[in-house]
């Protein structure tokens, strides 16, 4: 299984959007690893988690072909998430010899409805090219090359938010993506007792500090705790890769986040990171 990340900040982006900071300038001085797009990644070039407003951008740059997805798992509709504007260049003029004919979106109510909405009212002739499927926490869907276990998120109460535990079947590998939301989802963590994972994506927006219950996010020390309890229902192992991604840009360059979380077992996700499980 190959894992890309496309995008590894929080909604600002890093440097943030308008932000003049002194770690957003310095970002701007250093480039490399320290810039952070938003929070987007693909698996096998064939599942897309999430497509927010640099998927474009972020696909160009690191050689993704768009049309090669198939299946796009959306965690929640905010807006550095989950975008639609590309969405009326899928077919016709504006987008030929499709590799994949149709490209299914996965998620909650909001994005279920969103994405009904342009089945009936969108570019007519680049309808058939999309197919919405509505998922439910805890219920699994599958074909026959992957497996989706959707999970419940706490993120933000309005919506339904979820996060996801992808399978390969065909190579019999595991990848937990738990981005935007707390680490108060133990209904989640034991739903999946027992399915072992090879990689684990963790929110890790606030970085150093710890997240209080309402704050929507995790940082490092949330991550540990839920890491723990992944390694208490069997889901995590010593050969289980822990990435931190979805980063704030108010709280570390990518070294100096890398040395310290190493120290816990951690590497830090970057934009482009390639993971090959």
């Amino acid at each position: 299984m190959k894992f890309q990340y496309l995008g590894t900040s929080a909604s600002e982006g890093v440097p943030a959007v308008f932000c003049e900071c002194e770690m957003c300038n310095e970002v701007r001085r250093r480039g490399g690893r320290d810039i952070r797009t938003r929070s987007c990644a693909v698996i096998n070039d064939k599942v897309m988690l999430d497509f927010g407003p640099e998927a474009y951008v972020q696909s160009v740059r690191f050689g993704v072909h768009l049309s090669k997805i198939k299946h796009l798992l959306v965690t929640h509709p905010h807006g550095d998430h989950f975008q639609m504007n590309n969405f009326p260049l899928r077919g016709g003029f504006w987008g030929m010899d499709l590799c994949e004919e149709v490209m299914t979106i996965y998620g909650g109510k909001e994005v279920f409805e969103k994405v009904s909405e342009y089945l009936r009212t969108g570019r007519e002739v680049t309808r058939p090219h999309f197919a919405a499927k509505k998922l439910s926490a805890f219920e699994p869907v599958e074909d026959e090359e992957y497996k989706f276990i959707p999970l419940r998120a706490q993120h933000d109460p309005s919506i339904e938010c979820l996060f996801y535990l992808v399978e390969d079947k065909r190579e019999n590998k595991r990848v937990l993506y738990i981005h935007d939301t707390e680490n108060d989802i133990d209904d989640s963590l034991d739903f999946i007792s027992g399915i072992r994972c090879d990689m684990v994506s963790f929110d890790c927006t606030m970085a150093r500090d710890f997240v209080k219950k309402g704050e929507r996010h995790m940082g490092i020390h949330n991550d540990i705790l839920v890491r723990d309890r992944l390694i208490k229902n069997g889901v995590v192992d010593s050969q289980t890769r822990l990435v931190c991604s979805h980063i704030c840009h108010h709280k570390g360059f990518y070294d100096d986040l890398a040395r310290d979380f190493a120290k816990e077992g951690f590497e830090v996700a970057y934009d482009g990171m390639i993971i090959e499980l």
